[in-house]
């Protein structure tokens, strides 16, 4: 289920619309060097068609690869960086119960801006419960847990992550935490972001947000 982060989509106007000129004109300058010296061509169609000439098919081709590469390299600089942490804490849950603490970090040098964001849950053998269906809400997933007799902000804590909010570059943004009594009852938490970079591409990552996860804690983390 967890995945590395990907592109789910180019910017079209940024991305395909400079490679369609690239490609238009590629074409251009292939047809006007074969009907300069094709013998003949020029009498036949579509050779006879008079489009542009060697030297100008040639700038344009130029200037679109030029630009379509600039593209992708200004794309490659501004794109995100998702990263996942998590340790144990004593100062989130009430009366000091230890939790497991998950934050997410984009370690790229350019702000990504959230899109969308998803959950899925699975549940231990023990969970007795409704089955969890597809990719759940923020408000969706709590209420599950809810169901299974975990208390929010007691036993666990899921941040409310809405579209448009910002990771700015080298912060870490808590996004939830749980106790051993929910970590009891949930085998594992993915958390799916979708987010958009500078250049107009939307990424996405999806997280396991209790990998790694101390589910019967008996002393915080080192900082």
């Amino acid at each position: 289920m967890e995945t590395q982060q990907h592109v789910v989509r180019r910017s079209r106007l940024f991305s395909a619309f400079i490679w369609s000129l690239a490609g238009i004109s590629i074409t251009l300058l292939l047809f006007a060097i074969v009907q300069k010296n094709v013998p003949g061509s020029a009498a036949s169609w579509p050779w006879k068609l008079q489009l542009l000439d060697v030297p100008t098919a040639t700038t344009a081709t130029f200037g679109t690869v030029g630009a379509a590469i600039a593209r992708a390299q200004f794309a490659r600089s501004v794109q995100p960086v998702l990263s996942y942490g998590g340790l144990v804490v004593a100062n989130l849950a009430p009366n000091g119960v230890l939790a497991w603490k998950c934050s997410i970090t984009n370690a790229a040098s350019s702000v990504a801006v959230v899109t969308d964001v998803r959950y899925w849950v699975e549940l231990t053998p023990s969970a007795s419960g409704p089955a969890p269906q597809g990719w759940l809400t923020h408000d969706e997933t709590v209420a599950l847990l809810t169901s299974l007799r975990q208390v929010a902000q007691k036993d666990f804590s899921l941040v409310f992550v809405d579209a448009g909010a910002a990771y700015v570059p080298q912060v870490r943004y808590e996004v939830a935490w749980f106790t051993s009594k929910t970590m009891g009852v949930v085998a594992d938490l993915f958390m799916r972001v979708r987010v958009s970079d500078r250049a107009g591409d939307l990424h996405e990552r999806t997280l396991s947000l209790l990998k790694g996860a101390i589910r019967h804690p008996t002393h915080p983390s080192m900082p």
